[in-house]
């Protein structure tokens, strides 16, 4: 079992949390994480971004796209898009994406905020140890790609 960092927008916390987004939707350019690195039963450490880590879930399911076509993506818009739960917006932001990852959640809790000192840009980390929620404040070393 692999753990990772998965950075979101903060509206989307609470829906997570509900169970009304159901499917976490990667959408990229290039095949970076999690493209074929998230697997099941893998540990994603939810954090909203410039926020604490807030949320634990595992992995149930992944499917992947590579040299992912306009007409594919418009596919996983209409077959994903209520249990992935973001706005047309996002799609058409993302005309450009040739590799898809969807991941489908299980066991989401919010759990104890947990502060990480996270100083770049990346919306995905493989974390080289999972944080330890016993010193919440202790840096996590994350694992760079």
């Amino acid at each position: 079992m692999t753990h990772h960092l998965m950075v979101i927008k903060g509206e989307y916390l609470a829906p997570i949390l509900s169970g009304r987004k159901r499917l976490e939707c990667r959408l990229q350019r290039t095949r970076k994480p999690p493209f074929a690195r998230v697997c099941t039963g893998d540990q994603l450490w939810i954090k909203p971004v410039s926020e604490p880590i807030a949320a634990l879930a595992t992995v149930r399911r992944v499917a992947l796209w590579d040299q992912l076509s306009s007409r594919e993506l418009g596919e996983i818009q209409n077959r994903y898009g209520a249990d992935i739960a973001a706005p047309r917006s996002f799609y058409t932001e993302r005309t450009n994406a040739r590799v898809a990852t969807i991941i489908q959640l299980a066991n989401v809790r919010a759990i104890d905020p947990i502060p990480i000192r996270k100083t770049d840009q990346r919306s995905w980390v493989v974390l080289a140890n999972p944080p330890d929620v016993a010193k919440p404040d202790a840096a996590m070393r994350l694992q760079h790609d």
